[in-house]
């Protein structure tokens, strides 16, 4: 929540994402909400991601999705330097100075939720 401002203005000035209404919630007069925009093709969520989407795929950044990370690269200080996947058109090596794993989460695998939320 600390660079909630920052992000919500780095969203607008550099990925050029629209908010629909900003307001307060509640009793809190505070205008600390964002909605974003929507129009017939996309709805809240799904236009922010497309809008980070075409930011970072114009900066050069290439998107791997339904690609499965098999081993992080990592140089002889331990820094993780890139990724060994695989994907539908088979394994994939990338080196790079930032590497980002979005693995989803595992709401849907008995496994992981046992080992991690055993309470659930």
């Amino acid at each position: 929540m600390d660079a909630a401002v920052i992000t919500t203005e780095w969203l607008v000035d550099y990925v050029k994402h629209e908010y629909s209404a900003i307001m307060g919630f509640g009793l809190d007069p505070v205008r600390r909400l964002h909605f974003a925009y929507s129009d017939a093709t996309t709805k809240g969520g799904t236009s922010l991601t497309k809008n980070i989407e075409n930011f970072i795929t114009g900066e050069g950044v290439e998107i791997l999705t339904e690609t499965e990370a098999k081993e992080l690269i990592t140089d002889d200080k331990g820094n993780v330097t890139g990724v060994i996947a695989e994907g539908k058109d088979g394994k994939v090596t990338v080196h790079a100075k930032k590497v980002i794993l979005a693995a989803g989460g595992f709401a849907k695998s008995e496994e992981l939720l046992e080992r991690f939320v055993p309470e659930a």
